[in-house]
């Protein structure tokens, strides 16, 4: 690995430990609370793992799984870790290519797109991001629409339940917009499902 490669390996690890200092710091917590957490998460990190981790004291080197259950165990999600210097920190996102830290979490977030943020030109790239983050955009809107769903038919019953008291409840123009989100869910579940991707049945 040349010495470009290495310091970009080294900082990400920097910015997860940094964070997690803070964090001990914010909440007065030792190492071995933050251990005790990971373990009681299933996945236990040793108060020496946590403390090299924080310190960057192993070249650079952070497991995903890590990643992930430290952030649960500080109750914030992967991401803040990546970059807690959210919103406009400069990180590298890939070696040598600086953006602000809003514009990585993005990236890494399936949000925007390589391309985009470099301004590349490559048609194949375009499309394979298109394709790869299509899938990522429509599992977050069959989401948002199934929360929007649940939420409309738990005012439809309370509006149900108040027509008697409140001449402003409206129940059948709440069932209009909530069939208008079923249809518009069934669509993007069959077209999820022609993809071959894993749909399950919606309620």
């Amino acid at each position: 690995m040349d010495q470009d490669a290495k310091t970009w390996q080294l900082a990400v690890a920097e910015r997860v430990g940094r964070a997690i200092s803070d964090y001990r710091r914010r909440y007065n917590l030792t190492a071995q609370a933050i251990s005790e957490r990971t373990a009681a998460l299933g996945y236990p990190i040793s108060r020496i793992a946590v403390s090299k981790i924080e310190n960057n004291n192993r070249a650079g080197k952070l497991d995903v799984a890590e990643l992930i259950v430290l952030a649960a165990a500080m109750n914030t999600p992967p991401l803040a870790l990546l970059y807690p210097e959210l919103p406009d920190g400069e990180v590298d996102m890939l070696p040598g290519q600086a953006v602000s830290s809003i514009v990585a979490a993005r990236w890494f977030s399936g949000e925007i797109s390589r391309s985009s943020i470099e301004g590349a030109t490559d048609p194949r790239q375009i499309d394979d991001e298109h394709d790869n983050m299509r899938r990522i955009s429509l599992s977050r809107r069959r989401h948002m629409l199934q929360s929007s769903i649940a939420l409309r038919e738990r005012v439809e019953a309370m509006s149900r339940d108040q027509l008697t008291t409140f001449v402003d409840a409206n129940p059948a123009a709440i069932r209009s917009l909530t069939d208008l989100n079923r249809a518009d869910l069934d669509r993007l579940t069959e077209e999820m499902a022609s993809r071959g991707w894993e749909v399950g049945k919606d309620a």
